[in-house]
């Protein structure tokens, strides 16, 4: 027998955009606005044979400010890699991450704090494994390694390593019930570093009412050492329409944070996508989010796109969203506008 050739898949595409904002650091007493300029080129390769899948992709987002004072100027790359491999009865997978962003970006929904704009760095690599155990009842497995670190001294970096177990059983076609237990060790980092551990133990279904609408329904408990018990559950939905699309989410996390140890957040979404011709999409966005830690804080958002094709390649996207944050010392709000220019390299 002979090895199956490999077939190389490419895919590349670059943007130009530029976006207002009136109140990049979300301050009530001090509000400035922005003029934010971007490119960001990306490119991403794929290897298929018989049973195995690989995949390498980069890009780079790089931003120039109209005042540096209040957001630098950034050039933050990213990459990102895996395998999979079919086997007989379920499948083997690894994947693995590199980025680089801008903490007023990734810690204004997380943890509710805005400070002066710096880094956000995150590293991780992860396995997982699937396998039918009979026709009806299968089971994964899956391992994570996670190291994120930070410029701005007020963020604490950690690493996690996380180990993810399920079940999931075929009751009927429209009813497929699953138990779901993970562990997570967090380990901060810096001159005040603590270790914690928690668990999660959690059981739900996945509900298909019709070819449109399908359902997934979780509830469980959470544990974190040395804090005690706590609820987690989610719930989040899909409907397709003959041009929509709307979607719902709803659900309780516990997760590591880079205010140290772990975070509690409740989080509410819902999404509306409607095509308006075969050249034409909008779409819309509510979301609340309200994180319990060392620092409480309650996030609103409302978000609107358009985007529309102007050639075969090239594609334009307009963009407006309004965002509201609120924490024990400060309750602001905030406006941006955008518009985005893509170019999508054919398939080579």
């Amino acid at each position: 027998m002979h090895a199956e050739a490999l077939v190389f898949l490419h895919q590349a595409s670059a943007s130009v955009g530029t976006t207002y904002d009136d109140n990049p650091t979300m301050s009530s007493n001090n509000q400035q606005s922005i003029m934010r300029y971007s490119f960001n080129p990306k490119y991403k390769v794929t290897a298929v044979n018989d049973l195995d899948s690989w995949y390498a992709g980069t890009s780079l987002n790089i931003q120039r400010s109209s005042d540096k004072k209040i957001s630098i100027d950034r050039e933050d790359p990213s990459f990102n890699f895996g395998w999979q491999r079919a086997l007989e009865k379920g499948g083997f997978g690894l994947t693995g991450s590199y980025s680089k962003a801008s903490t007023r970006v990734t810690e204004i929904d997380e943890t509710g704090r805005v400070l002066k704009d710096g880094n956000s760095i995150t590293k991780s690599i992860a396995a997982n494994w699937s396998h039918l155990l009979t026709e009806k009842l299968g089971t994964s497995l899956g391992v994570q390694y996670l190291r994120k670190n930070f410029s701005v001294g007020n963020f604490t970096g950690y690493t996690s390593k996380s180990l993810n177990s399920g079940l999931s059983y075929q009751l009927t076609e429209k009813i497929s019930p699953f138990a779901q237990v993970s562990w997570t060790d967090y380990e901060s980092e810096g001159l005040t570093s603590t270790n914690r551990k928690s668990q999660n133990y959690s059981v739900g279904a996945n509900f298909i009412s019709s070819p449109r609408f399908n359902y997934v329904l979780s509830t469980g408990v959470s544990h974190v050492e040395n804090t005690g018990n706590g609820r987690i559950y989610s719930a989040n939905a899909t409907y397709l329409g003959d041009r929509y699309t709307l979607k719902a989410g709803l659900g309780r996390s516990v997760s590591p944070s880079s205010l140290g140890g772990f975070q509690e957040s409740d989080n509410l979404s819902v999404g509306y996508g409607y095509e308006l011709s075969e050249i034409s999409n909008f779409g819309a966005d509510l979301s609340w989010r309200r994180n319990n830690s060392l620092n409480d804080s309650e996030s609103r958002s409302a978000s609107g796109f358009y985007s529309r094709d102007l050639s075969e390649y090239w594609q334009m996207r307009l963009s407006a969203k309004h965002r509201t944050l609120k924490t024990s010392s400060n309750s602001a709000q905030g406006n941006s506008v955008g518009i985005t220019f893509t170019y999508n390299i054919p398939e080579f």
